[in-house]
């Protein structure tokens, strides 16, 4: 197999960049470990949870913004305790986990209006682990068993002045929920009243029940979901010797669950879909037999390292911002570079080219109404394009070894072709203008 090396992005400033790897740290870092990361696009601001209280040598109390130049204490931050495990921006405002001491309640949850921190209510009674807005509402998930004053375990909705619940059959732990074919589907920790461990389940309208088929083994746990070219892909830790298909990460087509190249050798803590390819952080060495250290990236077919660096500590969080790669978790450096728990990567990715993706050929180059398709070697059963975000925009049946896929009501940009042929998946760049 020949691998190629391509720039996707590049520094500003090229020939004065002081970190020859590409990683490069914010600032002089964080104290400790970061769990949580989101990024306000429309401000230009980075924000950072975690178990930190300080930001180079700023109080920060387990939450905090970069700028690009420089730290934010947001307004004192999480003051009862330096603990953040969700962060999210709901009605113009910052949401956040943590336990905040506002007035006389010191519940967790709390909002962030640009000066000062103020609660949701009640708040919830135990730890945030997801924070999402769906349809006008912001959706919380965690472990907790009251919120607003209610009984509610595990999963609620705040729509800025009250709170609903949900009755979730089950016990402990939600860690993440997806929608996924219009079923809300939750993964966890959590269990059912008999003690018999669940940890993946969906409501199907009426009831909550396993999703296919619960999580076997008594540790096993899910940490993260999310959607890539159409098919739900969860991680946590659970092993195939107890029963799973997969190891530590499984692939659900609405059917079956599915093993996705052999696994990893520990935990996965989070995904992000980036041109077309999956990009998963955790606890972790190895993903399908490749050593990739704590982020790697599946491409559909096969397992590979995300930069030719290895991080080697935790990797809670990812994230994509200004064509530069964010990663934030327990580790200290990278390579040489100190880069204390949160780091950005400006460097060349590697990505690898397949036998099979050398022989498909795509004009015109760029194209403007339709894309030709030629494989003078073998048919192709199926087509599909993604944009950027993984989003899927068309999928067709061809079975053929050449045709044409209009392509006319695209918006100009980059795009990813998948195409399903009898040797597996291929994967294309196009650009439409």
């Amino acid at each position: 197999m020949k691998k190629i090396f391509i720039v996707i992005f590049y520094f500003s400033v090229r020939s004065s960049y002081p970190f020859p790897n590409g990683w490069q740290p914010l600032g002089n870092g964080l104290s400790n470990y970061a769990t949580s990361m989101y990024i306000d696009s429309n401000n230009n601001l980075i924000y950072v949870g975690g178990r930190f209280d300080l930001a180079d040598s700023i109080d920060v109390n387990g939450i905090a913004a970069w700028d690009g130049n420089r730290w934010d204490s947001l307004g004192g931050g999480n003051v009862y305790n330096q603990l953040n495990f969700a962060i999210t921006k709901y009605q113009n405002q910052i949401y956040s986990d943590g336990r905040f001491v506002l007035g006389n309640t010191s519940n967790y949850g709390a909002s962030f209006n640009g000066i000062s921190w103020d609660s949701l209510g009640d708040g919830v009674n135990g730890p945030i682990y997801q924070m999402k807005e769906i349809n006008g509402d912001l959706w919380i998930s965690g472990f907790f068993y009251s919120a607003g004053g209610n009984n509610c375990s595990m999963l609620a909705t705040w729509n800025g002045a009250t709170w609903n619940c949900f009755n979730v059959p089950y016990l402990n732990a939600i860690h993440d929920f997806h929608f996924y074919n219009n079923q809300l589907v939750i993964g966890g920790n959590f269990y059912d009243s008999l003690g018999n461990n669940v940890d993946i389940a969906y409501y199907d309208g009426l009831n909550y029940q396993p999703l296919g088929h619960r999580i076997y083994g008594g540790t096993s746990y899910i940490n993260a979901m999310t959607v890539f070219r159409g098919d739900l892909y969860v991680g946590g830790y659970f092993l195939t010797a107890n029963g799973n298909e997969g190891n530590c990460i499984m692939r659900w087509d609405g059917n079956q669950w599915f093993d996705v190249g052999g696994g990893m050798d520990n935990r996965v803590d989070c995904f992000y879909v980036l041109n077309d390819e999956l990009l998963v952080g955790g606890g972790f060495h190895y993903a399908g037999g490749v050593y990739t250290g704590n982020l790697a990236k599946w491409n559909g077919s096969q397992w590979s390292e995300v930069t030719p660096s290895k991080i080697l500590g935790e990797v809670y969080a990812i994230d994509y911002f200004q064509n530069e790669l964010y990663v934030a978790g327990g580790f200290w450096t990278i390579d040489s570079v100190t880069v204390n728990h949160i780091a950005k990567y400006t460097g060349p990715l590697e990505i690898v080219e397949t036998d099979i993706t050398k022989n498909i050929f795509l004009s015109p180059s760029p194209t403007h109404d339709h894309l030709k398709i030629t494989s003078p070697q073998i048919n192709i059963h199926s087509s599909t394009i993604f944009d950027i975000t993984g989003k899927l925009l068309l999928n067709k049946e061809t079975n053929a070894g050449s045709f044409q896929l209009d392509v006319s009501s695209l918006a100009a940009g980059l795009y990813f072709l998948v195409l399903d042929t009898p040797k597996g998946a291929a994967v294309k760049k196009f650009v439409k203008e």
